[in-house]
């Protein structure tokens, strides 16, 4: 059953992701960064990780609301529409870059 809520969920997404660019010429404002095969890989190694993590089907569904949530709002991030400067970019960047230091920090990960 999780197989099928994860499978759901990733075609949800993809869909939902379709929709969002057919919305005003999005396709002329969205830069692209990976190839349609680097994304499905990638989506294939999250999946296979996931899975790892043995979570229960509660916590899957927590960690999936949480995960999706934040993915939908980062991937919007470098549309040009937003009109984000490359100070902004990189303002982000270093910030970014702090909180993943230190979250791996406080989790006992060396990176």
């Amino acid at each position: 059953m999780p197989y099928f809520k994860q499978l759901i969920l990733l075609m949800s997404i993809v869909t939902f992701t379709n929709i969002n660019s057919q919305e005003l010429d999005k396709t002329s404002r969205k830069v692209e960064i990976f190839t349609h095969q680097e994304r499905d890989y990638l989506q294939m190694l999250f999946h296979n990780e996931v899975k790892a993590m043995k979570f229960t089907e509660e916590e899957l569904d927590e960690y999936y609301a949480v995960i999706f949530y934040y993915i939908s709002k980062i991937s919007r991030l470098d549309d040009l529409d937003k009109e984000y400067t490359q100070e902004e970019f990189e303002l982000h960047n270093k910030i970014y870059g702090e909180f993943t230091k230190l979250a791996y920090k406080r989790w006992g990960i060396s990176n």
